[in-house]
């Protein structure tokens, strides 16, 4: 998504036909975003991409966001219209709602455009991804100190493999 007035790119999950998820600081601060679905190359327009405009009304930032710390940075963008689902755009699978499962140990595939690693600022022209075992949040915490919460996800990192660096 490209946030005008806030983050300038960010990466959602469709959730369904007409709700994005993304993250609570990317759309802060912004008057509307551009979603781009079923995008590979960054700069691109391809054939395979639905767009559409969404403005800051149809945002939902979780009621006990906190920026300072990032705690539950997490909104959700309403559509103006229905996506159509295809091989390049599905919406993915969530747990139940109120499940108590942790997922250590799971595979969590992540994906972005983020830099290719921590020596440069660059960031990759093409969505990469990479699978990275879901970790303990006490093995998170002894990183990230007390911004980790129960209702945090944490992945390894090992490698310098993550969202940000090292795809």
């Amino acid at each position: 998504q490209n946030f005008a007035g806030g983050t300038g790119l960010c990466g959602g999950s469709v959730i369904n036909a007409r709700t994005i998820l993304t993250a609570a600081h990317c759309p802060i601060g912004s008057s509307s975003t551009q979603v781009i679905l079923g995008a590979h190359q960054l700069t691109a327009v391809e054939p395979t991409q639905q767009r559409q405009t969404v403005q800051s009304a149809a945002y939902r930032i979780h009621e006990r966001y906190i920026s300072a710390t990032l705690t539950n940075d997490v909104a959700i963008l309403i559509l103006p219209a229905a996506v159509t689902f295809n091989q390049w755009i599905q919406p993915t699978v969530l747990p139940t709602a109120f499940a108590t499962e942790t997922f250590v140990g799971e595979l969590a595939t992540i994906s972005g455009w983020g830099r290719t690693s921590d020596s440069t600022q660059g960031t990759s022209p093409v969505l990469r991804s990479v699978q990275n075992n879901v970790i303990s949040n006490a093995q998170c915490q002894a990183t990230f100190g007390g911004i980790i919460i129960s209702s945090t996800i944490c992945i390894s990192t090992v490698g310098g493999r993550s969202a940000c660096n090292g795809l």
